[in-house]
């Protein structure tokens, strides 16, 4: 008899910097900590890493793409999960690493305005969560074109 009935977790590594998309990102690994293996980076003194610490989630520092691609490379993640923000662009790395390792992205998106301008050119994640209804049609219809 096989062991079928054991259920990997789902691996997720989450990247975010600016304080809106970190609050809702954090909130979402509380609620669902047992439901996946999260591997959480965010850079020294920025608004996510003072969320992580006050919520008392362990997180490591990231200064450079490279330490993205380390973390990719040792912990083979099913998704990226990721803050959209001005302070700190991640969204044209994150696309490039998972067009290169076949890994799905998922942005998180805080607001209700200029959501093409969040994502550099052709850099659109894979999927977007919002935080409401009206924030969902309005990136269904940005994103339908």
């Amino acid at each position: 008899m096989g062991y079928d009935f054991i259920k990997k977790l789902p691996n997720i590594l989450v990247v975010s910097n600016d304080a809106g998309a970190t609050e809702y990102i954090a909130y979402m690994i509380l609620k669902e900590q047992t439901k996946a293996k999260w591997d959480i980076l965010a850079r020294e003194n920025s608004p996510a890493s003072k969320i992580f610490t006050r919520l008392e989630l362990k997180f490591s520092f990231i200064t450079f793409k490279e330490d993205i691609i380390n973390t990719v490379l040792s912990n083979k993640p099913d998704i990226i999960l990721y803050g959209t923000g001005w302070q700190i662009d991640f969204s044209t790395e994150i696309k490039k690493i998972c067009k290169l390792y076949n890994i799905k992205s998922v942005a998180v998106i805080d607001h209700w305005t200029k959501y093409k301008e969040r994502f550099a050119t052709d850099a659109a994640p894979g999927n977007i969560i919002v935080m409401d209804d009206y924030a969902f049609n309005l990136a269904q219809n940005t994103f339908e074109s």
